[in-house]
This record gives structure tokens, C-alpha cells and sequence, in this order.
């Protein structure tokens, strides 16, 4: 049976929808962080400030291959497409570096009052994503 005739189960479709919210949310977040505005920087406390104005160019661009290769792989999967793969292997490959360089390399969790947990819940998720296309894949459900 070719793949386009594979027929996939519903819990496909539902991984699918929530790895494109996900990455829509991921979206967001990163268009947000890009621009700022003199006007949001000022509502920041002054160690906000630095961490925000600090952060290196080459963060930024991981940020959005993380972020946009993300976004691109999930609609890879709700296509059926083998090229989701890479895609979410990418951007899993630059969720790991941007979360580890902001947590370990800065005091980015204590200056925004933030648990480790929910960095470490991003790294799991994406992880997810890349795993789930290979084994969707492996059962023929993507060409």
C-alpha cells in the first residue's frame, strides 16, 4: 500500500494539531521577542533590561530556526510529509542549544522568575515532535 493510501490513525491528526499550536504559541513568542519596543523594554526591571538587551544575535537567529522549523515541520507532519523530519530535527537540534545557553549560560530563569521546569518541558516537547515524525514514518504514514 503506497503512502498516500496509508490510512492514519486520529491520535496522528491530534499530535499533528497540537505540535502546530504549539509552534504557533512558539511563534509568538519569538516575533514578540524581536520586536520590542522601547516602550516594553522601559515596563522591564533593570536586570530584565540587561538580560533582554544582552542576548547575542546568533540567540536570536537559533531562536527563530527553532521556532520557524518547528512551525514548518508540524505542518510537514498534518501534510504527510518525510521532509517534517528534518525539519523538527533542526529545530529540536536549536531548542537544545537556545535552552541551555539561556539556562545554564545565563541567569535568565532567576531574573524572570521562572522554573526550570517549563524550559525543560519545550526541549521534551520538541524532542517529542522529531520523534513522533520518525515513527510516523516508520509505519509509512508520511512520503
Amino acid at each position: 500500500m503506497s503512502t498516500n493510501q496509508t490510512k492514519v490513525p486520529i491520535t496522528y491528526w491530534i499530535v499533528g494539531a497540537i505540535g502546530l499550536l504549539w509552534n504557533l504559541a512558539g511563534i509568538a513568542n519569538f516575533t514578540y521577542q524581536v520586536f520590542f519596543t522601547d516602550s516594553m523594554v522601559a515596563l522591564m526591571s533593570p536586570e530584565q533590561k540587561e538580560l533582554i538587551l544582552s542576548n547575542p544575535t546568533w540567540m536570536k537567529i537559533v531562536f527563530g530556526v527553532a521556532t520557524i522549523l518547528g512551525l514548518a515541520g508540524s505542518i510537514g507532519l498534518l501534510m504527510r510529509k518525510k521532509w517534517a523530519i528534518t525539519a523538527l530535527l533542526v529545530s529540536f537540534i536549536a531548542v537544545v542549544i537556545q535552552m541551555g545557553y539561556s539556562s545554564f549560560a545565563t541567569d535568565a530563569l532567576k531574573v524572570m522568575d521562572q522554573s526550570p521546569v517549563f524550559p525543560a518541558m519545550i526541549v521534551i516537547f520538541s524532542a517529542i515532535l522529531w520523534w513522533y515524525s520518525k515513527r510516523s514514518d516508520a509505519r509509512g504514514f508520511l512520503s
